[in-house]
């Protein structure tokens, strides 16, 4: 037998662990950090050293929590180190995940129910030492990780190697941020993701943290005891004055994603006692996979910022993730730092993401009031919002409150031919008085001289504005600007005729209709030994997860292994990936209808079906995971609709590709793919009776439709049956017949 005391698994202590929460019984498998048992230390290369950190977790559920080493059903664990100085705190670095491999039955948080090896068992808990989590064979990267589902990738990727240097894959540190005053306090965090605990809904408590000393060869000694069930960022609060002296001036609050994880937002004011504030805002990204694309403060009218920092952990090993920092603007308006680019330019850059906290700060001589920050999301998610929002501290107005417009209204992407559009304003007059009628639209179509009309008052400072209908080969713009006598002119947008509002004027069509009656173009590939993708018509009954019948009607879908009885996927993943797809308008979509079922078998909910957009350059992007374990992976047409534009640069070369497998134990896996569609929305001829596109109908469109249906070209296939009949002719003399 193994000595897990020489594999680095120590024995639990009996030590009185501190922190806010106490030990209460969660519904379902739930880990935490019970304690952080110590700090390795592997010495330094090129200035970055590098560190391990010793976890022991407990299951403070009511439910055993799975620990299998052969697949993704074992927690992963990582590691940070932390910086309170000067008032402020900084996250100095981050290490690869320590995957776990079996779990002991030691009783550090409660009584232990005795089950261990592939279960932590309820009550129990399970030392890793710091050599164990510091062993470079056993790490795995984060970029695989999804801290929301607690899905990741199984076996892990190395893309520099399984072992490297003294500091390859460990928890990473700049020495020049050890090299500072010995007022500074240093901390460290573990923090475990797992699928069971994440899809119980207790992915929130999964960190805790602890206070170290630096010692002078730059070792660290524990001190204190362990803040359960809060990460890093509350030591700036409980010890932002001193060594367990909280400051009072740091506020932490928790801001929920929907349909996703959670960031910890702290705040922090000084005055600097000659009329300037500094503001401090940390944001840590919990378990996010949308992850933070920027932080906007709103600042008062004439309010200067200076003394701008961002501080961020950087990634390293292999990781893909751009380190780059963040840049910062002030447009008068607002102070905002972002990632240098988008998802859709590069799902790589620089995004906040799970795991990791960034620290922003500027002076300014605008004094303290609340308002409203945002926080960006990264990643793109048909139907939810694309920011987040806390009430913190903002910088006020220096001087006269002036005249202020702002736009109340989401605009729109897309507006029908010849339709009106009306949105509000608000105008506030501040300290000012508002020059007589100066509350205007202006509006022009394809670039002309812009038009001015009045704003129609509402009532209080809401006002409303409509922009003309315009036709379907204009190209609307517009802003709006109020005037005050001091104040002068402000406009919203805030650079008003040179950034204007649009929208893209123009009715919806389709590029590309597939209702797999006919293979179109696509490619199977599998590493699975059974259940590959299959066209045809379903004829496995729907007993074993599999469909009965297709989703559009038209009687065939593709499948995984078409056969009745034990036909699912086997022992890897199958990939079916589309033929060129011309997505190229900016406002091109993508739905299908999908089938994916995981949840028959010896070894139900552990497998996903992932499914990617590439736009030509080679960059798959994920565009959605279904599974593990949730609404729609236990069978059942679905009909999701993205936008391709949030995800890749819209290409006439685009293709997505639907990855299903049966990568962990064995189990029953199934899916499917039917109706995929590419909608565009343009200004392309709406009558699709007037065949020849001349703008007349008449005798000549039905000769151009019917040589189309002799040549068997696809537009002609107007019923979508994959056939050219009868009931095609009818389908356009139906539609002649009732005109343009």
């Amino acid at each position: 037998m193994k000595s897990l005391q020489k594999m680095g698994r120590i024995a639990a202590g009996g030590l009185a662990l501190g922190g806010i929460f106490s030990v209460v019984g969660a519904t379902g498998p739930d880990v935490i950090v019970g304690d952080l048992t110590g700090v390795a230390h592997y010495g330094a290369v090129g200035g970055i050293r590098a560190y391990a950190v010793g976890t022991t977790s407990c299951n403070i559920g009511d439910q055993d929590l799975l620990w299998i080493a052969g697949n993704n059903q074992h927690p992963v664990i990582g590691q940070s180190m932390y910086r309170v100085m000067d008032g402020r705190i900084d996250q100095l670095g981050i290490s690869w995940l320590k995957h776990g491999f079996t779990a002991l039955t030691q009783n550090l948080c409660g009584s232990c129910n005795g089950h261990g090896g592939s279960v932590l068992g309820v009550g129990c808990s399970d030392p890793y030492g710091s050599s164990l989590n510091g062993s470079q064979s056993g790490l795995g990267p984060r970029f695989e990780v999804n801290a929301y589902t607690g899905v990741f990738n199984y076996p892990w990727s190395n893309p520099n190697g399984s072992t490297g240097n003294a500091i390859f894959k460990r928890l990473q540190v700049p020495q020049a941020d050890l090299d500072v005053p010995s007022s500074a306090l240093f901390f460290v965090e573990g923090h475990y993701v797992t699928q069971d605990d994440a899809q119980a809904g207790n992915g929130a408590n999964n960190a805790s943290y602890r206070r170290v000393r630096k010692n002078a060869d730059y070792s660290f000694t524990l001190q204190g005891t362990t803040y359960r069930e809060l990460p890093g960022i509350y030591a700036w609060r409980d010890h932002g004055l001193g060594v367990n002296t909280p400051d009072p001036d740091v506020t932490i609050d928790v801001v929920n994603v929907p349909n996703d994880g959670r960031f910890f937002v702290g705040y922090k004011v000084v005055d600097n006692g000659d009329a300037t504030w500094t503001y401090t805002y940390a944001i840590h990204n919990l378990d996010s996979h949308r992850s933070g694309a920027y932080l906007e403060v709103p600042i008062g009218s004439a309010a200067q910022t200076n003394n701008v920092y961002f501080h961020a952990p950087h990634y390293h090993s292999g990781e893909p993730y751009d380190n780059t920092d963040w840049t910062f603007t002030n447009d008068g308006m607002t102070a905002r730092w972002e990632s240098p680019e988008t998802y859709s330019q590069n799902p790589d850059t620089n995004a906040l993401r799970w795991g990791t906290m960034y620290t922003f700060q500027f002076t300014s001589d605008g004094a303290p009031q609340t308002g409203t920050i945002n926080i960006g999301l990264f990643r793109p998610a048909a139907g939810d919002p694309n920011t987040v929002s806390f009430a913190g501290p903002v910088p006020g107005d220096v001087g006269p409150a002036p005249v202020r417009i702002s736009i109340v209204d989401e605009i729109p992407a897309t507006m029908a031919p010849d339709t009106p559009f009306s949105f509000d304003v608000s105008i506030t007059e501040g300290d000012d008085t508002f020059v007589p009628n100066s509350q205007l639209l202006h509006y022009r179509m394809d670039g002309g001289a812009y038009v001015s009309v009045p704003l129609t008052f509402v009532g209080g400072d809401i006002w409303s504005a409509t922009v003309p209908g315009a036709g379907c080969t204009d190209t609307p713009e517009f802003y709006v600007s109020a005037e005050g006598v001091a104040t002068g002119v402000v406009t919203a947008p805030n650079d008003g005729a040179t950034n204007p509002l649009s929208y893209i004027v123009g009715v919806p069509g389709i590029a590309f209709e597939d209702n797999c009656e006919t293979n179109t173009g696509w490619t199977v590939s599998s590493t699975a030994s059974d259940g590959q993708w299959d066209r045809g018509v379903p004829v496995g009954g729907g007993t074993r997860g599999d469909p009965a019948t297709d989703a559009d009607g038209s009687g065939a879908c593709w499948l995984t292994d078409n056969v009745a009885g034990n036909s699912d996927i086997d022992n890897g993943e199958t990939t079916l990936t589309s033929p060129l797809l011309d997505c190229s308008g900016p406002e091109s979509t993508i739905s299908y209808w999908r089938w994916f079922s995981n949840n028959f078998g010896a070894s139900p909910n552990e497998d996903v079906m992932v499914v990617e957009i590439n736009n030509g350059d080679g960059n798959w992007v994920e565009l959605e995971t279904v599974g593990p374990s949730s609404a729609e992976s236990g069978g059942g047409w679905f009909n999701p609709e993205f936008r391709v534009a949030d995800f890749v640069t819209p290409t006439a070369t685009t293709q997505i590709r639907f990855i299903a497998g049966d990568t962990g134990n064995a189990s029953v896996v199934e899916a499917g793919v039917d109706g995929i569609v590419v909608g565009t929305f343009g200004c392309s001829n709406p009558c699709v009776a007037d065949w020849n596109e001349d703008g007349d109908l008449n005798f000549f469109d039905i000769l151009q439709f019917l040589e189309d249906f002799n040549n068997q070209l696809p537009e002609a296939d107007l019923n979508n049956d994959g056939e050219f009949n009868f009931f095609d002719m009818l389908d356009f003399l139906g539609l002649f017949d009732a005109g343009c």
